[in-house]
């Protein structure tokens, strides 16, 4: 429960040796570089450009979309095993060269599966084209001419549009009473217009005027053949576009059999390669010499040593090693906890990183976490089954780290959970009777809040006391009597008064409670802005004294374990309520009752431990973080990226 010790280096170099450096150094993994400060600028010279970069960075944008593409292809996972568990394939140095393929090979398989892509995508888009035409000539169906039959008219002359249908049966009667050399026919028709065919003799002077006024759009007719003839070359080529997309589905398989593990390492490949190069912006360089400085753990520092010695000889390079300055607020930050704590590091990675100076909260949140968590979901029967799906889930299946430390998080909480379900005597909201080993909320919810309450005022003072602690560590004891020690005094002093007044204690105790009470006003008053002069001293003082109240809200913030806890436990018990009324419907009303009962109880599993793991991360961060941690800490960053495809971190030093 530490923060791991670094030791920063300084590095220097023929640059011939720079490269063959940094590959040893991305194997051997556990080495942060930063970037420099530039002591003589006259003696450095800028930083070379690499042109590698780009083109890198370019195929791996193709890469990543090949590899989509290919794995699309890929049939559904047989066995549940293969479904579930989602840890990447490893890869060794052997296997590695088992299925690479050279530079050309690989640029030759993502332009094929480039073009097949495309091709498939021009087809897609042919097939949508078609079926949009198709709705559109599918109106004019009717119609069994050709555009050369129109053009061919020499005596009438033919039209073909739309008129909107609220015009439609004055148009029918204006043919009939005002057009007798004109002929009109419904084709069809939709929610908004009718498509028309026209034929006039050009003796109706007003035609025109009346189909303007009724907004009638003329439609041209485009293609050989009738409208029929056209519909069904449209349906042939989609028939053809669609084959064409199930040739390339059956190409982008082949390809995926033969290709696909060698573009992913060479994705994998590519990603450290750019990692390197990313490393090379951090370095200084003269004529020469080439510079790196970064941070290496402690433990690991003499294997930094002989992994940077490598094949030079002592005279090819410089090398400085020292501990790291604790003040120093770039140190990166690598956490290291035993099993049970190590969980709890993404709640303290999700907040921010400890500063190198201060302490690893990790283990010291963890027991407060798992209590709150555990109060708040407080059944048996859902600890049970949280323990049951996350034990099966890491023995049967294989993840991701991240994913493997989240089931290793809730497997842990599982069997406290399990504990103080069976101290409030509930299992899954009462289902299954139990008698209370200790206390019933469902009954005693008074007492449940006041142990919230005491729950939160012990936690409030460890959260001083940890600050005391720092203090201490970093120098400066005084600061603990003036931050810690006083409020401490007027909280322990106020609860003594209450308790006092609330159970009819001895006098004296209420006199110490506020002796205890005033010193440590007096204290804050004087002391907590002793950096300001004059009277601004005593008037932030005085304000950072009104701020005791906030410590009020910090602890009704705590009733929220109660609040929780019975809503959870109050859901199940109506479900369970629910369920036992189904059942005197005879048979199928059990069969109803189990299935709303699973379901219900399954739901609010999910609900309540979503609640639980929100508020107690809440708890920790506000009313515990607040108290004495800093945080800002910068991450440990290696030189070996994250593998997205393929786990290439077993390959051996070549």
């Amino acid at each position: 429960m530490a923060i791991v010790k670094m030791s920063k280096f300084k590095l220097a170099l023929f640059a011939s040796e720079k490269d063959a450096l940094l590959e040893r150094l991305q194997t051997f993994g556990a080495v942060h570089v930063i970037e420099q400060t530039e002591p003589d600028k006259e003696l450095l010279q800028e930083a070379p450009i690499l042109p590698e970069r780009s083109t890198l960075q370019a195929r791996r944008v193709r890469l990543e979309e090949a590899i989509d593409t290919l794995r699309a292809t890929l049939p559904p996972p047989e066995h549940l095993t293969d479904k579930l568990g989602n840890a990447l394939p490893k890869a060794d140095v052997k296997e590695e060269k088992a299925v690479s393929v050279g530079e050309k090979d690989v640029d030759a398989a993502l332009e094929a599966v480039q073009v097949e892509n495309e091709a498939m995508r021009r087809a897609g888009e042919k097939i949508k084209s078609n079926a949009e035409k198709k709705v559109e000539l599918s109106h004019w169906k009717k119609l069994d001419i050709t555009r050369d039959d129109i053009n061919a008219m020499q005596s009438v002359k033919a039209m073909i549009g739309t008129i909107p249908q609220r015009w439609a049966d004055e148009t029918r009667q204006f043919i009939a009473k005002e057009a007798q050399g004109t002929y009109l026919e419904f084709l069809s028709g939709d929610a908004r217009v009718y498509y028309v065919f026209l034929l006039t003799d050009g003796r109706d002077k007003e035609l025109a005027n009346w189909l303007r006024d009724v907004n009638f759009q003329p439609f041209s007719l485009e293609g050989e053949g009738t409208i029929a003839q056209q519909i069904e070359e449209l349906d042939k080529d989609t028939r053809e576009q669609e084959k064409a997309i199930a040739d390339g589905k059956v190409h982008l398989k082949r390809l995926c059999e033969s290709s696909l593990k060698a573009l992913e390492i060479a994705y994998e490949e590519d990603a450290r390669r750019l990692a390197l190069l990313d490393a090379q912006d951090q370095m200084l360089y003269s004529q020469y010499l080439t510079f790196l400085e970064g941070y290496v753990p402690t433990d690991r520092a003499d294997d930094f040593r002989q992994t940077v010695e490598g094949d030079m000889p002592t005279s090819r390079y410089a090398l400085e090693i020292e501990a790291a300055d604790p003040e120093d607020p770039n140190v990166p930050i690598l956490l290291k906890n035993n099993a049970i704590a190590k969980p709890f590091e993404s709640i303290v990675k999700t907040y921010s990183l400890p500063l190198y100076k201060e302490m690893d909260p990790t283990g010291l949140i963890a027991p407060w976490y798992i209590l709150f968590f555990s109060i708040m979901l407080g059944d048996f029967g859902y600890g049970a089954l949280l323990f049951l799906g996350t034990t099966l889930a890491l023995r049967f299946f294989h993840w991701k780290e991240a994913t493997e430390t989240s089931l290793r998080f809730f497997q842990v909480l599982s069997v406290p959970t399990m504990l103080v379900g069976l101290c409030f005597g509930s299992i899954f909201g009462g289902l299954i009777p139990m008698k209370a080993l200790i206390i019933d909320p469902t009954k005693d919810f008074m007492t449940m809040i006041v142990v919230s309450v005491a729950l939160g005022f012990i936690h409030i003072l460890v959260g001083l006391g940890l600050k005391g602690w720092q203090q201490i560590r970093e120098g400066h004891p005084m600061d603990v009597v003036y931050d810690v020690i006083s409020w401490m005094l007027i909280l322990v002093g106020l609860v003594m008064v209450a308790l006092v007044m609330l159970f009819k204690g001895p006098d004296l105790l209420k006199t110490i409670g506020f002796v205890m009470a005033i010193v440590g006003a007096v204290l804050i008053f004087l002391f907590s802005a002793r950096e300001e002069k004059g009277i601004g001293r005593f008037t932030w003082g005085l304000y950072n004294l009104y701020g005791a109240t906030g410590y009020i809200g910090d602890l009704v913030s705590y009733t929220r374990l109660t609040a929780i806890m019975l809503a959870g436990a109050y859901i199940g018990y109506a479900m369970n309520m629910i369920g036992g009324m189904l059942t005197s419907l005879g048979v199928p009303g059990y069969v109803l009752a189990a299935v709303i009962i699973v379901g219900a109880h399954l739901f609010n599993l999910f609900l309540s431990s979503l609640s639980s793991y929100v508020h107690a991360m809440r708890l920790i961060y506000v009313e515990f973080f607040g108290k004495f941690f800093e945080g800002g800490g910068k991450p440990f960053r290696g030189l070996q990226p994250e593998p997205k495809y393929v786990d290439l971190s077993t390959q051996k030093k070549s």
